[in-house]
């Protein structure tokens, strides 16, 4: 993964993978919990393609993610959503 800070408020959770063969085992779960130790910033958010299931079941899942309801379409043309968490 990587981590792009967007200002004081905002820190973008970016290029997280996991790789095929290791999918439906935690490790994405496990992945994003990591990044957000290093977090900072008061929200962090992550986009993700409206296509990506894999993705959309880490955010779905227990970590308190939220999505904005509907999706947006980025400037690549892609069907997007945006995931966002309030950190304490």
């Amino acid at each position: 993964f990587r981590l792009a800070k967007r200002g004081w408020i905002m820190t973008e959770v970016r290029n997280l993978y996991v790789n095929e063969a290791y999918r439906n085992r935690g490790y994405g779960t496990k992945l994003l919990q990591a990044a957000e130790r290093f977090v900072v910033s008061p929200i962090v958010v992550a986009v993700v393609r409206k296509d990506n299931t894999y993705a959309k079941r880490i955010y779905d899942g227990g970590l308190m993610w939220h999505s904005l309801n509907g999706y947006f379409v980025s400037p690549l043309g892609n069907e997007c959503i945006l995931f966002y968490k309030i950190l304490k």
